[in-house]
């Protein structure tokens, strides 16, 4: 009993000098509990500690991934919005349309879109003549969207083009408003030709029509203005003069009598109140004064006759019509 004694008290007292050098390895100003009192003229008696094991990884739930290490959450962070701003580059370029493309590559001129490189090459050289792009027409509709241009003209572009496709103006100045309408729809040659409406405002059925084709049909038509004159380009790279304010021809290579007076081929058709391509009335093809030798109907050169019709030339390029004006009228266009 005594020996058990003894053996308790020495456990109690290594245990305060443990606890004793461990309140002292600490930051802490706190005083040890319970230490043992310092001896002196003793070395320390310096206790074997247990070994320290890591902690156990925490078990992740939802099969969600352990991050390497070295690697944050703001690392994860940041690879995933480069990885979405990679996706929407690629969504954009599948996105890409061609119409989108040429919007981006317009420019605003005289308060229409025009090309970039056109509109440089107007403005470095306004004399300058345009050819077309391709025999066929592929604007398979006659709704278009105008705009006002300086000198009070109107340039117009057909609903899913681009580019404009159509100068318009009026002279009202007589008793009959006159109305000149150029096309070049698709800028193609297939449909360059131009209307001539003499509009009576209280019986649209006495509205006179004409519609004009002028071969050959080397350029797009085109206009400017030069002083108190608007001056037209035909496709065939002749010009006509109208004085600006009255819209009244001053000279060139059309009257106001609607006559063709230049060097190539006309093609003339005239109505009253209605469409001069449709129907069975005659068509004029003329060179220089000298008629067709055949007689010639709207059926001949535009087939499509119904009422819908997108009324396209059957001849989109000037060989082919050149082989009908030989077989049919006795003259080639050259």
């Amino acid at each position: 009993m005594k020996f058990l004694t003894i053996l308790i008290s020495a456990f109690f007292v290594f245990s305060s000098v443990v606890r004793a050098e461990d309140a002292s390895t600490q930051t802490t100003t706190a005083p040890a509990v319970n230490a043992a009192p310092a001896v002196q003229n003793q070395a320390p008696t310096v206790p074997v500690l247990p070994k320290v094991q890591a902690p156990k990884k925490k078990r992740v739930k939802n099969n969600a991934a352990v991050l390497p290490e070295g690697v944050t959450p703001e690392d994860v962070i940041s690879k995933i919005n480069e990885g979405n701003k990679a996706m929407q580059k690629l969504k954009e370029k599948s996105d890409y349309c061609e119409i989108c493309e040429l919007n981006k590559k317009t420019e605003t001129t005289a308060h229409t879109e025009i090309p970039a490189r056109e509109a440089k090459a107007i403005k470095d050289n306004p004399d300058a003549l345009t050819e077309p792009k391709g025999d066929e027409n592929s604007i398979n509709t006659r709704v278009a969207v105008c705009k006002t241009q300086p000198g009070i003209y109107d340039l117009c572009t057909y609903n899913g083009d681009v580019v404009p496709g159509q100068i318009r103006f009026a002279d009202r100045t007589g008793a009959l408003r006159r109305e000149w309408q150029f096309d070049f729809a698709g800028q193609a040659r297939q449909d360059l030709g131009f209307s001539i409406s003499d509009a009576n405002d209280e019986h649209v059925s006495q509205s006179k029509e004409t519609y004009m084709m002028v071969f050959p049909r080397r350029y797009l038509p085109s206009i400017r203005i030069e002083g108190d004159q608007q001056v037209v380009t035909l496709a065939t790279g002749e010009k006509v003069t109208f004085d600006a304010k009255t819209k009244r021809i001053v000279g060139g290579a059309l009257t106001n009598e609607k006559s063709y007076t230049g060097t190539g081929v006309a093609i003339r058709v005239d109505s009253t109140g209605e469409e001069p391509r449709l129907g069975n009335r005659s068509v004029t093809i003329t060179k220089n004064g000298k008629p067709c030798k055949s007689k010639v109907v709207p059926r001949n050169l535009w087939p499509d006759q119904a009422d819908n019709s997108m009324l396209h030339f059957k001849y989109p390029s000037d060989a082919e019509f050149d082989k009908f004006l030989q077989k049919t009228c006795g003259f080639s266009m050259y």
